[in-house]
């Protein structure tokens, strides 16, 4: 297991994010809290997508409180600066960086790093600074009137000064996709009292019955309430993947023909990024009332075994140990079977080839000990505290 805080950190570095800690500057020298801080990529991670998109979760959930804010602002003095250090400074600062990376192109983005980072080598720079280095990059081979979507200024406006994040929800026939493939992306704002609506750079991916990936395309989504997309028609059509690749920093609602292919058949998307992204999105379904904390329960059920990516299984273990506290009401007769199903499965998948590896040992051993809420699943616990049970004699409780 990779520490998360090794993890976090390196994540830190991989990204210039939106304002500089007290300190790291000479204080005569410096511009403001409400600047950028420039900081140099060391070490590489592997699954690190994976872990990027765990980190995006924090700024997904605190971009959704009452306390949301904008990510550049104004901060007078080092007390108010504590209290803007948040998963908006970190996470979405990091997710609205990559969505610019998407949308200018990688190899603009990085001329324009290169000047940025040798105009402002030993000093301080400014959000201003750093985006002036993408205008003369972008400015010379973009016409912002034929991509308004490329407007520096507007994605700073919308992106970096505005508070809260749109949500997403496509809608499609797969009856008549083969003949008709046309979907239309319905945005909306996820706090009414932002109702701003945004370009986003996306990708959507076509997922067939054997889920196999057979189509991708690349999209902007206007900044409007619809946008109408066509694909090559394809028949067998099952799913639609939103936001594929992660470049966008948008909060995706499941369509349901989509959810019903993933029920049964989730663990079996190739793509790990796009599995992660799509438990997130169902777990933020059961949290905004829209999926029933059962309707999780079965999900998870079907698909946690035949999951392969242990980013993944900690998360979906994490997700379920929550649905299980505090959705799934103390009030229903089977929670006690519930509890008692999740610990034979986490039992399971324990006694398994894979049980074997020692972090995957870690991750179900907590999830095993959590579950135990009968007096057999308890008694069971001591006998392996005690090293009676066979099967698990290698692995410590």
């Amino acid at each position: 297991i990779i520490d998360q805080n090794i993890v976090i950190s390196i994540m830190d570095e991989l990204f210039f994010f939106f304002q500089a800690e007290d300190g790291i500057r000479d204080a005569q020298e410096s511009r403001g809290l409400g600047d950028v801080y420039k900081r140099q990529v060391h070490g590489d991670v592997s699954n690190i997508w994976l872990l990027y998109n765990t980190r995006k979760g924090w700024g997904y959930t605190t971009d959704q409180l009452p306390t949301t804010h904008s990510i550049a602002g104004d901060v007078k003095h080092t007390d108010a600066a504590e209290n803007i250090f948040d998963g908006i400074t970190y996470a979405k600062g990091a997710a609205t960086l990559k969505q610019l990376l998407s949308l200018i192109g990688e190899e603009r983005f990085s001329q324009a790093m290169k000047i940025y980072f040798k105009r402002f080598a030993w000093d301080n720079a400014t959000l201003d600074d750093l985006l002036q280095c993408m205008r003369e990059v972008c400015e010379t081979s973009i016409d912002i009137s034929v991509n308004p979507h490329l407007d520096l200024s507007l994605w700073k406006q919308d992106w970096l000064c505005t508070p809260s994040l749109n949500q997403l929800l496509i809608d499609w026939n797969p009856q008549t996709f083969a003949v008709n493939p046309v979907v239309t992306a319905k945005q909306t704002p996820v706090n009414g009292k932002f109702p701003v609506l945004r370009y986003h750079k996306m990708k959507l991916a076509l997922v067939n019955s054997k889920c196999e990936i057979t189509q991708v395309k690349d999209v902007i989504i206007q900044k409007e309430q619809n946008t109408t997309i066509t694909f090559e028609g394809q028949a067998d059509i099952q799913a639609i993947l939103v936001n594929y690749q992660d470049e966008a920093y948008i909060k995706v609602l499941p369509d349901q023909h989509t959810l019903k292919f993933i029920r049964q058949n989730l663990s079996s998307i190739p793509d790990p990024l796009s599995r992660m992204m799509l438990w997130r999105s169902i777990w933020e379904m059961v949290r905004d009332a829209n999926l029933s904390s059962l309707e999780f329960f079965e999900i998870f059920r079907n698909n946690v075994e035949t999951e392969q990516n242990e980013t993944i299984i900690k998360d979906i273990w994490d997700y379920m140990q929550v649905n299980y506290a505090s959705y799934i009401p103390k009030e229903i007769d089977e929670k006690h079977k519930i509890s008692s199903s999740l610990f034979t499965l986490a039992l399971k998948m324990l006694q398994s080839e894979r049980g074997q590896d020692e972090s995957f040992q870690i991750i179900l051993r907590k999830f095993l000990i959590g579950f135990a809420r009968t007096e057999e699943n308890i008694a069971f616990l001591s006998q392996w505290f005690n090293n009676e049970v066979e099967d698990l004699s290698l692995i410590h409780i």
